[in-house]
């Protein structure tokens, strides 16, 4: 008996995604292959009893199923209908949008970097490993969007957007995607953060999703510390591994500091600034934030 198989799909959010849905049930039913999601399939393949398609969930499905696969497919579409589709998934909840976003096209980029093929999400038809020829949209008419996203805090996918970015590449996260305490006095764009109190977390955020690389954060603020020391902390990276750097400031003015991390596998990366000990006077004014793909 021969070996069942095993072909991982992974689609990003998508305005035409049923269109391959239906493609790629039509040609599992045509090879005897079963159309599974991933959370019904083990994490291995010891002893399946059919050849199938998974169609996997979200990044961290696929990059846990991906060395028990025998071939990976990611279908991507431009960085603008991708930031439509989780638009109309998460109406008026543009950070949760991003973040899904972000999460899938990190998944995608490693997945395609160790050799899963890329489709384009709008082509009509595609031959796929394993499986063969799937049509794709021939048949799915796109109605207009019902909202929008700024593609822009996502700018390092943009162009082949499951490729990854290029060396160099730069995008602005602004700081409406970052948490903060709001008070009467943050409710200003850019907001100006009372820094009187215990030490803690003043802003961080946004946890979006970055490839394996070495990326660099840029922030730039505005601090009064009214005369007195102002002890503050600066973390970036992502799950419990930061590069970290920290400042005694005393004098107000403008201010720019930039850290630097490298991460072997997508992180949802943040950057958190903390008053790192107990404040009684003072402001925190966040101007802008930069960040860039070094190296790969």
């Amino acid at each position: 008996m021969s070996k069942a198989l095993r072909l991982g799909v992974l689609q990003m959010p998508s305005l035409h995604g049923s269109g391959w849905r239906i493609g790629l049930k039509a040609a599992a039913r045509a090879k005897g292959w079963r159309v599974v999601k991933g959370a019904d399939v083990p994490p291995t393949n010891d002893s399946p009893e059919h050849s199938m398609v998974i169609l996997l969930r979200d990044g961290a499905q696929a990059l846990a199923m991906a060395p028990s696969l025998d071939a990976c497919v990611v279908i991507s579409d431009p960085l603008e209908e991708i930031c439509l589709a989780v638009a109309a998934l998460y109406p008026g909840k543009k950070i949760k949008a991003y973040a899904v976003a972000a999460e899938r096209l990190a998944a995608a980029v490693t997945l395609v970097r160790e050799g899963a093929c890329l489709v384009e999400g709008a082509a009509a038809e595609a031959d796929l490993p394993l499986i063969g020829r799937v049509v794709g949209n021939d048949s799915i008419e796109v109605g207009p969007p019902v909202a929008t996203l700024d593609p822009g805090p996502l700018d390092m996918f943009s162009g082949a957007s499951a490729r990854g970015p290029e060396p160099g590449h730069k995008t602005n996260w602004p700081w409406d995607l970052f948490n903060f305490r709001t008070t009467p006095r943050s409710l200003v764009s850019p907001p100006e953060v009372d820094l009187t109190g215990r030490a803690r977390v003043i802003f961080h955020g946004p946890r979006f999703s970055l490839p394996a690389g070495e990326w660099r954060i840029r922030l730039r603020f505005h601090l009064d510390p009214e005369d007195r020391e102002s002890p503050l902390r600066f973390e970036w990276g992502g799950m419990d591994d930061f590069e970290h750097l920290e400042l005694q400031l005393k004098a107000a003015g403008l201010y720019e500091v930039e850290l630097t991390k490298r991460w072997d596998r997508p992180v949802a990366a943040q950057l958190r600034v903390w008053a790192a000990a107990a404040h009684f006077v003072g402001s925190f004014e966040f101007l802008h934030a930069d960040v860039a793909y070094l190296a790969r």
